[in-house]
């Protein structure tokens, strides 16, 4: 008997090899800090795996996670001053005030308009299609857990030092 409905694809299909070297790095995300270095992080965890098909798709996520970066540092409170009325270093119990306060701080997430009523930030519409845009991105990259299980046969990610320092510091 026949198969019915529409074919099984082949995991191995969505793997495409690409060459060894890593590709360039476009001025755009070269002139921005936070995307260079995600870029850098980027194209060391997916290797050799990377075509110059994907450079448009990595540019794009790269872009996003410093929108993100960007945006989310301007919802931030405001820094705590680390000196005293007369500009000298705070130390001790001072400084442990200081940065209490500072953690305790509300985000910037409502503005007041013109007739003095709250309005949500305009940021926290850019933060939240950023994000969103973001985890497009990674899963078309194949950066999430559910892409990787959907190609089925690329190899998990290399260890960086935040796993190293999550191995080394395990409780129990």
């Amino acid at each position: 008997m026949a198969r019915r409905g529409r074919p099984r694809k082949n995991p191995t299909l969505g793997v495409v090899t690409g060459s060894q070297e890593p590709p360039v790095k476009p001025l755009t995300v070269e002139m921005d800090g936070p995307a260079s270095r995600e870029w850098d992080r980027v194209v060391g965890l997916l290797g050799g795996s990377l075509t110059s098909a994907d450079v448009g798709v990595l540019v794009s996520y790269c872009l996003s996670f410093s929108l993100v970066y960007h945006t989310r540092r301007a919802l931030a409170p405001p820094p705590a001053p680390k000196v005293d009325k007369l500009g000298r270093k705070l130390s001790g119990k001072a400084l442990a005030k200081a940065q209490a306060a500072e953690a305790e701080a509300p985000w910037q997430m409502t503005t007041v308009d013109g007739k003095g009523n709250p309005r949500t930030n305009p940021l926290v519409t850019v933060l939240t299609c950023a994000t969103r845009d973001l985890a497009k991105f990674a899963d078309a990259l194949g950066l999430t857990p559910t892409a990787r299980a959907r190609v089925g046969a690329m190899a998990a990610p290399a260890e960086d030092a935040f796993d190293a320092w999550l191995k080394a510091n395990k409780r129990g």
